[in-house]
C-alpha cells in the first residue's frame, strides 16, 4: 500500500459522516452514494497511513489516534 496525496474532497466526506453521524447520513447530505461515502474514506485513511475509524460493537468510531 502507497500512501498518496491527500484529496480535500475526501476530507469534506470524512467531515460530513462526523456530522452526520453514519455513511448513509452522510451520503444524503452531500447527495453521493453510501459506496462513495466508504471509499472516500478509506481513500482518506489510506492517504494518512492510518486508520481514522474503528469498528466497536457500537458501530464506527474514531480510533484513538484520528482523536488527537
Amino acid at each position: 500500500m502507497t500512501k498518496r496525496d491527500i484529496s480535500w474532497d475526501d476530507i469534506r466526506v470524512f467531515l460530513a459522516y462526523l456530522r452526520k453521524g453514519t455513511v448513509a447520513n452522510a451520503a444524503h447530505e452531500l447527495k453521493i452514494s453510501a459506496p462513495t461515502i466508504s471509499r472516500r474514506m478509506n481513500a482518506l485513511q489510506e492517504a494518512l497511513g492510518f486508520p481514522l475509524l474503528v469498528r466497536s460493537p457500537q458501530g464506527l468510531e474514531l480510533s484513538d489516534r484520528a482523536q488527537l
